[in-house]
């Protein structure tokens, strides 16, 4: 009887250990400082360093953010800010991770028109031994974008807000004096599959700050892309909608 219960925990010690090393988490920054309605995007690497598909789930353990910010996860997807626990599982979409290989998931936090900070704590942990887990918190703080009458010194596309949004958001961007007074200018919406959704600017325009409401009252909740062309500047943006 002494042996078996000393074999049983001989098992259980060497699989608690498999389990502990069975997957890492790398994160390049925790603190980003944003221009006002940007859209802050953490990265998570999890990169499973067992010998069996690994099964993880991410949970936003704390989202201390101002009135008026929101922030969501994405794994393969992108969610609602109202879910706070997402998983590699069939359910959200997704599945385990294969020995050696990695998977991304992001946190993006959404800030608004007034500048402030705050803070969100990610907990990811392994499905089959929940014990085994790495904690993250997140900050942002964002600054005033420039002086609305004051003339940009560079080419800016602005994160579009509110994001996700139903069914209206704005895009802002800047046109800097590049040496020739008037650009012309492309802001384009297009769908996850590439097509061209819609053209809401095609003019020559003189260097200074936009603003373009963007109505998607008739379009489908998901992914889309709006991207800004003014000579040889080009730049892409990605938002939500969620009706």
């Amino acid at each position: 009887m002494k042996k078996k219960l000393l074999l049983l925990f001989i098992l259980g010690f060497f699989t608690s250990l498999t389990y502990s090393q069975s997957f890492e988490v790398e994160t390049s920054n925790q603190f980003v400082q944003s221009q006002l309605n940007d859209e802050v995007i953490f990265t998570m690497e999890i990169i499973n360093t067992g010998t069996q598909n690994l099964s993880v789930y991410i949970k936003r353990t704390a989202n201390n953010i101002p009135t008026g910010w929101s922030s969501s996860l994405c794994f393969t997807f992108c969610f609602s800010p109202a879910i706070d626990s997402i998983a590699t599982t069939r359910d959200f979409g997704s599945s385990p991770i294969e020995p050696g290989d990695t998977a991304e998931v992001s946190l993006h936090i959404f800030t608004d028109a007034n500048p402030d900070s705050g803070n969100v704590s990610i907990k990811i942990a392994s499905l089959d031994n929940p014990s085994v887990f790495y904690d993250f918190e997140f900050r942002t703080s964002s600054i005033p974008n420039n002086v609305e009458n004051e003339e940009p010194v560079q080419f800016v596309l602005h994160q579009n807000y509110p994001n996700p949004f139903n069914p209206t958001t704005t895009i802002e961007y800047s046109i800097p004096n590049v040496g020739t007074p008037v650009q012309n200018v492309q802001l384009k919406i297009y769908d996850v599959l590439g097509r061209e959704i819609a053209t809401l600017v095609n003019e020559k325009q003189s260097p200074g700050n936009y603003s373009v409401k963007f109505d998607a009252s008739k379009l489908n909740s998901g992914v889309y892309f709006y991207t800004l062309q003014a000579g040889d500047f080009i730049a892409t943006k990605k938002m939500i909608l969620i009706k």
